[in-house]
Parts: C-alpha cells; structure tokens; sequence
C-alpha cells in the first residue's frame, strides 16, 4: 500500500517542514546555484520576452504601412463619387464597358427563348 511504503514516509517528512523555502527549491534555469539571481533573472526575461515583444509587435503591427493600398483604393472611391455628384454625373458609368465590347459575350433573344430575365 502506498501509505506505508518507505518512499512515501521519507517524503512526508521531507515536506512536512516548509520553514526553509530554500531546501525544497527548484531553479528556473537561470543560475541553479543562487535562488535570487535565478529568480531575477527570470522575472527579466519574463518581462523582456512576453510584455515587451508582445506590446512592441503589436505597435509595429498596428502601424505599418498601407501596403495592399486599402485606404488609397477607399479615398480614390469617395474622391471620384464626389467629383461625379459634384459633375451630375451618374455614380457608375453605364457604359464603363463599351457595348460593343460586351455583345459578344452576352446570349442572343433567341438563346434566351422564355428564361425570365429579373433585374
């Protein structure tokens, strides 16, 4: 049985005093010989490695620039609706595409035939 097992009885009696922190110690990584330095300079490296990376890439992200020119595309659309309401204008140009152009690609009446056509 585990209770009465010599192993389990050592280990009770070894963590039964927790007066010295330092006994039951276990380092970081950083210094196993020295409980504070270690302590330390994990706290440092905390510090460096999970706030300053994360707040820093997160400021260089949200201030890149503009390179797929998103904003540009969205300014030049409004730009040009207010030059074409300024002009009287309609918004899209009907014949954007010339009608030439286009009745190549488009079925003829009787291709068509009954299809309803909704607009």
């Amino acid at each position: 049985e585990l209770t009465k097992s010599e192993e389990y009885l050592k280990s009770v009696e070894h963590f039964k005093n927790i007066s010295n922190p330092d006994e039951n110690w276990v380092s970081h990584g950083y210094n196993p010989y020295d409980r504070e330095e270690d302590e330390y300079n994990h706290h440092v490296a905390m510090f460096s490695f999970v706030t300053i990376a994360l707040v820093c890439s997160a400021f260089v992200l949200a201030y890149l620039p503009d390179n797929k020119m998103f904003h540009w595309r969205r300014r030049e659309a409004y730009l040009e609706l207010a030059r074409r309401e300024a002009n009287g204008l309609p918004l899209i140009d009907p014949n954007l595409v010339p009608p030439e152009k286009m009745e190549k690609y488009l079925p003829t009446d009787e291709e068509l035939g009954d299809t309803e056509i909704i607009i």
